[in-house]
């Protein structure tokens, strides 16, 4: 991993804060989910590919990573027992916008996006939290300008403005790169010639 959890302190501050359930509580909770185990090194969530819902941590641990379109990582937190795993795309169905791991062997309880709806509904109390918890969690994921599309591009470029746009008012996390200004790496550089107007989205 490309950097450690003082990359982003917000986000981990969102992950954790507040956000570990107590044995009463995920009793209630496990009637709208099932019980599954995950080896050392499987993964519970893949970035871009639709994630199972919400995973509640029984036992063991895992490791929350960013990724992003160039292939660079960042860590964000680890979990363990009582803490929950999700973010706003799982109440929809939606790809996953980051990778967890299982550090080793882990219990969880996994609730599906369609029995999650029901589950905030039907457990308000509860709901009402795990609900605050995954808006700050794609609050954190936006502000760090880390993680999503990465849109390469000169900054005057209209189109690069274009889809900026269109993504902050969706909603969804993205970063942009200007290729003139930006020292980080971009492998796509060499592939695609992208003039003063364009842009690229990766």
């Amino acid at each position: 991993m490309s950097s450690t959890l003082e990359s982003l302190p917000h986000f981990a501050e969102k992950i954790d804060s507040n956000n570990v359930l107590t044995g009463t509580e995920i009793s209630r909770l496990a009637r709208f989910g099932e019980h599954r185990r995950y080896a050392t090194g499987d993964a519970l969530f893949v970035a871009g590919r639709v994630g199972p819902g919400i995973v509640i941590v029984l036992e063991g641990t895992v490791s929350v990573v960013q990724r992003d379109g160039l292939r660079r990582t960042h860590f964000i937190a680890s979990q363990g027992p009582g803490e929950f795993i999700a973010e706003v795309s799982q109440l929809s169905g939606k790809p996953s916008l980051w990778d967890v791991c299982a550090d080793c062997q882990v219990d969880a309880i996994v609730v599906e996006s369609r029995a999650l709806r029901s589950m905030i509904v039907e457990e308000a109390d509860i709901g009402e939290r795990i609900t605050r918890a995954l808006i700050l969690r794609r609050a954190a994921l936006i502000d760090s300008g880390k993680s999503g599309v990465v849109i390469i591009g000169s900054t005057s470029s209209p189109n690069v403005l274009r889809i900026q746009n269109f993504l902050t008012r969706n909603g969804q996390p993205h970063h942009h790169l200007d290729p003139a200004r930006d020292e980080r790496p971009c492998p796509f550089l060499a592939q695609y010639e992208i003039g003063p107007q364009e842009a690229l989205a990766v």
